[in-house]
């Protein structure tokens, strides 16, 4: 199967809940490789570490009741859906770090867009990425450092933003999804060098558990990064306040947040633009964007956050730098 991130056509995104595919093949920006992942059902016992995010297990999705389980330690909410959603994903056990997403798909894409318009342009919507592009196509640096959340296997919005913005991308995941992370970041990679394209800006791949503390701060202590994307990652209630913590260590002030999310939920989406936009965090927008309608049979939706308050900004990263619990 093919997907091209950069035709006239939308994609067909059927592969992603088909167990028996391995492979398909990729095309972003001008870099096309065979990106590999291995769907597997969950075994009996249930959640054995959670993925998009909090990596190496699997999830419920759509169509329920919340389904609640222990997660590497932790209890976890999965949320099902509710009676808002306008369609109702396939009931199904998933390993959520081995398949490809379908909102990581309209993100690359809208990337990749914003990377072909001049700044002031009426379909500019990110000037930050328009600057860069424009350096990128001049052979000379961007500056720009971005940052996935919840990779997973793929990275597509990183590998975006690597073909045509950044100078340097780091995917980042836990550790139990990095090995299937590493081997489509080498595909990419290896792909870029063999069409000639030498300005793709350098992959890392990182662990980073939202839960985990010290990783927090680690990561807040860093000087930070001027992007920081993720897909279908606030899909549960538990999962929010770490994904706003995350973001807040690793979004440096005056970078720019960009999270799409396919809209399973209704409520879990108003939820998630609530907690990432209380005083003092946040400046949240939800843009309409052509892109997401285009590419997904089910609703998704992109939001767009930067910080409030520069110093504010500086201050929390300054705690949480400290803060290890």
């Amino acid at each position: 199967m093919e997907l091209d991130l950069w035709s006239d056509g939308a994609p067909s995104l059927g592969f992603q809940m088909t167990h028996s595919q391995q492979e398909c093949t990729v095309r972003v920006a001008s870099v096309e490789f065979a990106l590999s992942q291995t769907p597997q059902r969950a075994g009996p016992t249930g959640l054995g570490g959670l993925g998009a995010g909090l990596g190496g297990g699997v999830a419920r999705l759509g169509g329920g009741d919340d389904e609640v389980g222990d997660v590497d330690g932790h209890d976890v909410d999965v949320d099902g859906g509710d009676s808002n959603s306008s369609r109702s994903s396939p009931r199904i056990l998933l390993d959520m770090t081995r398949v490809l997403w379908p909102s990581s798909l309209p993100l690359a894409d809208f990337i990749m867009e914003q990377a072909l318009h001049n700044q002031g342009d009426e379909m500019c919507r990110i000037p930050l990425l328009a600057r860069a592009a424009a350096k990128r196509r001049l052979n000379q640096p961007t500056g720009i450092r971005a940052l996935e959340l919840g990779a997973g296997c793929a990275g597509l919005p990183g590998m975006a933003l690597a073909a045509l913005v950044a100078d340097e991308v780091t995917l980042t995941d836990v550790a139990s999804a990095l090995p299937l992370l590493e081997e489509n970041v080498r595909r990419f990679t290896d792909a870029a060098a063999a069409s000639g394209n030498t300005r793709c800006g350098k992959i890392d791949v990182r662990a980073f558990d939202w839960l985990d503390g010290e990783h927090i701060a680690d990561m807040a202590s860093d000087l930070g990064y001027d992007v920081v994307v993720g897909t279908d990652i606030a899909y549960a209630d538990s999962l929010l306040e770490p994904l706003v913590r995350a973001t807040m260590a690793v979004l440096k002030p005056g970078g720019v947040l960009l999270l799409s999310e396919n809209l399973r939920s209704r409520r879990m989406h108003h939820e998630a633009r609530a907690a990432f936009g209380k005083p003092g965090y946040f400046a949240v927008t939800v843009p309409q964007v052509g892109t997401f309608a285009d590419h997904l049979e089910e609703e998704a939706a992109l939001l767009v956050g930067t910080w409030q308050c520069e110093s504010e900004a500086r201050a929390m990263r300054r705690k949480l730098a400290v803060c290890k619990k």
